[in-house]
């Protein structure tokens, strides 16, 4: 009986990397406070003698750790990135016990009535001791040689310095009585559209991104009067006329009002954590079938700073002043988060008093990591369809001439705009290049308009669109102003009117569980590459999927010397923290630096070179971990972690799997933390009397039994380690599976059909989600239309309510999705009515991809 109660809860940032940092303080100051404030850490009276005060681990929550920098053109993924943190003060001497600080609910609250006071009950005056921990970034020291030369390491004032985002040109969400308003955009329907203009405070970027997620009473989840009605919601990054709450974020903030940092702010808030109390933060978006979900940003009794608009580069890089001064060897894939830890003081207009400073005389601070690296798109996008050689390059989508040509004179344009990309660094030029070439095959493939009014000399037309037309580099070479920020006026800066077009923004149409957009657009009559009326395909499944390899239908060679997909670290960032490219996983030509070799011998990338799952020294290192495999695990480790002379570990492709999809959809356990091997539908570990719980050829015959389907172990093992022949890498080979996990939704029709077992379960779907109620005699109380699938599968009507709105949603009888919870959800329905289970796909248009409950699980290869 699984169970699944927080599925839909947690979309965004579910996962985090906890960097320990340890701190001491509570004592001696020569500042008015008299050192025994906490006592921690000195072991008075003997007893237990912790070596510091305090210990405050930092994490992020994943955030936008691959995201650009530049959103002029086009963005996939907004700069997004939040400090979590918890203060726990040591047990001190023989009595009493650690304990996490909180916090305080009567002073210091902020505007939005948030705590940013932590509570220590260590008396002082007859009063708890009060403290508020301050926060910023440091982007990684470049001491190595490598990059611009640093004159500082801050990360605050980020806009316009190494960020171009609310000085990005955007239509918001336009809204009538509340309700956003839908309509066509470049060839899509039903799509959220602004008011038409870019004069709006809002009118950029870094707000309209996030005018989907909406609240009523505050960042809690609190909603007092249990409403749904679009005239009560509170949406991010607007101005919400029907409520006077506008939440318009001002520059260098995050989505709850947090700053960057200590510069370049203009915040009611200052750079202090705040609490995210019993609820945690929680803010809603509204589903297609359901009002109100609930998208918790962060856990409940966390120290956080939310959504922050975190880049690589410290402000004094200037990106923007001198890009040719600044090359890829200049990222580095992780800052520091600091916190550090100040007396409260009321006075202080950011509460913030002197340093509380330790028993040993050094000030209470803590440090994190927090991952942020660019992406790789330009590679292939911005290279020129023949090498110096004149040989073809595969994977360069710019073939056609007139493409060639606007990338080309794309380049040419930005390098004589900044003249020192001619002699310096050309890498902002060929990321300009490559966003051309980015929307202009998206125009060709799916009949947008992106590019319609992009004008370069020889093609396209003359743009209508306000500001300068930024033709040439005689044109705007005046327009580059760098202050003062400008968000909510026509900035006229040649990256905003030179496309002739607002910033695209992907998730406009495409649904994506990564920001909780989870309703997709249309397609419109005009479309291409679908028919009208067609629900667009999720963000990332639009991307894998477009981007398969030849041998799986698509146009891509880039696998290894093995047959395995190069793509996840071609693409997903791989920059290293001293800056080295050299064996840089994507030439500049596209290909796969490792295409002769092995993906896992990389120097580095998101994943090689710091995951546990491809360190080769993990055995060895000193901090030993026996693996405690189940038979997947078994599997992987004979014939993919070993099957070279050496240990190298598994690859991105052996965890994001279709069998890993099929063992999250077969599962039925009744405790998934403690199953044991041979527990009825303990499906990982079917067979009790082994020493792994069974081997491949069980597990893959216990999903067959439990799902209603006949996959064969040759299948199972093309999911587990999917691979194309290395050999004749441009030939259509069935066998590769690397893209199935992104395969098309086959449709609710064809999932009901395999369901009622008219039709082969198809592996493309989903894994269930919830149980609903449907009816085949007649509407209950949903849309009065009958699904109609034909195919021998019986009409149905989904059943729910709507609310004043005219919004429906649906009536979920469970989040258990299990035959015996489905049965147990039938007995109380009245005659005609039914009991369905049914996919993510039906919740949300993101379908199971990325941060939803199909993803890798460790209990696909380890044992419980």
């Amino acid at each position: 009986m699984r169970r699944v109660t927080c599925l839909l809860v947690s979309f965004i940032f579910c996962l985090g990397a906890i960097s320990p940092a340890w701190a001491s303080g509570g004592h001696d100051r020569h500042d008015g406070h008299d050192g025994h404030d906490g006592h921690g850490g000195n072991g008075d009276n003997g007893g237990n003698n912790p070596k510091v005060d305090f210990v405050i681990p930092m994490n992020y929550e994943l955030g936008m750790h691959c995201t650009g920098f530049e959103f002029a053109y086009c963005c996939v993924l907004p700069a997004y990135n939040s400090i979590l943190a918890q203060v726990i003060k040591t047990q001190d001497g023989k009595e009493g016990f650690a304990e996490l600080l909180e916090g305080d609910p009567n002073v210091g609250l902020d505007f939005l009535g948030r705590e940013t006071v932590l509570r220590d009950k260590t008396l002082k005056n007859g009063e708890f001791q009060k403290y508020v921990l301050k926060y910023e970034h440091e982007a990684q020291p470049r001491n190595d040689g490598r990059g611009k030369p640093q004159s500082s390491t801050l990360i605050s004032d980020v806009e316009l310095h190494s960020l171009l985002s609310w000085n990005t040109v955007y239509d918001a969400a336009d809204t009538v009585n509340g309700s956003l308003v839908h309509g066509d955009y470049h060839g899509a329907k039903n799509v959220v559209l602004g008011d038409g203009d870019y004069t709006d405070a809002n009118d950029n970027y870094q707000n309209g991104v996030w005018n989907h997620l909406y609240f009523y009473a505050d960042l809690e989840g609190s909603n007092p009067a249990g409403t749904s009605l679009e005239k009560d919601k509170i949406r991010l990054g607007m101005p919400n006329s029907t409520t006077g709450f506008p939440v318009i974020y001002p520059v260098n903030s995050g989505p709850a009002f947090h700053p960057m940092g200590p510069a370049g702010n203009n915040n009611p808030n200052a750079n202090v954590l705040t609490f995210s109390e019993d609820s945690g933060t929680v803010v809603f978006t509204q589903m297609k079938v359901l009002e109100n979900l609930p998208i918790m940003l962060t856990s409940p009794r966390i120290w956080e700073a939310l959504g922050l608009p975190l880049t690589p580069f410290e402000d004094s890089i200037n990106f923007f002043v001198d890009p040719g001064a600044v090359d890829e060897d200049s990222i580095r894939p992780y800052v520091k988060m600091k916190a550090s830890m100040h007396y409260f003081d009321p006075n202080s207009p950011d509460g913030a008093g002197a340093a509380v400073i330790d028993s040993h005389g050094n000030p209470v601070e803590a440090f994190g990591t927090a991952p942020i690296d660019i992406p790789n798109c330009e590679r292939c996008h911005s290279a020129p369809a023949q090498d110096v050689n004149g040989n073809p390059n595969i994977n360069s989508p710019n073939t056609d001439p007139m493409l060639a040509a606007l990338v080309d004179q794309e380049i040419a344009f930005w390098k004589a705009y900044y003249p020192t990309m001619q002699t310096g660094s050309d890498w902002y030029a060929r990321l300009k290049g490559a966003a051309i070439s980015i929307l202009s095959v998206h125009d060709d493939q799916h009949g947008t308009s992106f590019t319609k009014e992009y004008t370069v000399p020889g093609f396209g037309t003359t743009p209508a669109w306000p500001g300068s037309d930024c033709t040439d580099v005689t044109d705007c070479a005046n327009t580059m102003v760098l202050a003062p920020n400008n968000p909510g006026a026509w900035n006229p800066l040649p990256q905003n009117t030179r496309l002739g077009n607002e910033s695209i923004i992907c998730q406009k149409c495409h649904a994506d569980n990564v920001i909780a957009v989870v309703k997709s657009a249309n397609c419109g009559p005009t479309s291409l590459s679908c028919n009208d009326g067609d629900l667009i395909p999720p963000l990332t499944e639009a991307l894998h999927y477009n981007h398969r390899n030849v041998s799986e239908g698509g146009t891509i060679v880039f696998n290894d010397a093995l047959g395995r997909d190069g793509g996840c670290q071609g693409c997903h960032p791989a920059h290293r923290s001293d800056g080295d490219m050299s064996g840089y996983p994507i030439t500049l030509d596209g290909d796969n630096f490792y295409a002769n070799a092995d993906n896992r011998d990389a120097n580095g990338g998101c994943f090689v070179g710091r995951d546990v799952h491809s360190n080769p020294f993990k055995d060895v290192d000193g901090a030993e971990t026996v693996s405690h495999l189940n038979p997947v695990g078994k599997w992987l480790l004979d014939n993919v972690a070993n099957d070279s002379s050496n240990w190298k570990g598994i690859w991105c492709t052996n965890c994001h799997s279709q069998a890993g999809q099929e063992l999250w959809k077969a599962e039925n356990v009744e405790d998934l933390i403690h199953a044991a091997p041979g527990d009825p539908g303990n499906v990982r570990q079917p067979n009790a009397n082994s020493p792994y719980g069974g081997t491949l050829v069980d597990v893959v015959n216990a999903v067959n039994s439990a799902r209603g389907t006949n996959y064969s172990v040759s299948l199972f093992e093309s999911w587990l380690d999917p691979k194309t022949d290395p050999l004749n890498p441009m030939v259509l080979d069935p066998d590769d599976k690397t893209h199935a996990i992104w395969a098309p939704n086959p449709g609710l029709c064809d999932h009901v059909s395999g369901y009622l077992g008219i039709t082969p379960v198809d592996p493309a779907h989903d894994g269930n989600v919830a149980t609903v109620r449907v009816s085949t005699s007649g509407s209950c109380g949903g849309p009065p239309d009958a699904v109609s699938c034909g195919g021998g599968v019986p009409d149905f009507w989904l059943c729910g309510s709507f609310d004043g709105d005219g919004d429906f949603s649906v009536d979920i009888l469970d989040f258990c999705t299990t035959p015996d919870c489905v049965s147990a959800a039938q007995q109380d329905l009245p005659s005609g009515s039914l009991a369905v289970p049914v996919p993510m796909s039906a919740a949300t248009d993101g379908r199971d991809h990325w941060l939803s409950p199909g993803e890798p699980h460790c209990a696909d290869c380890h044992a419980a």
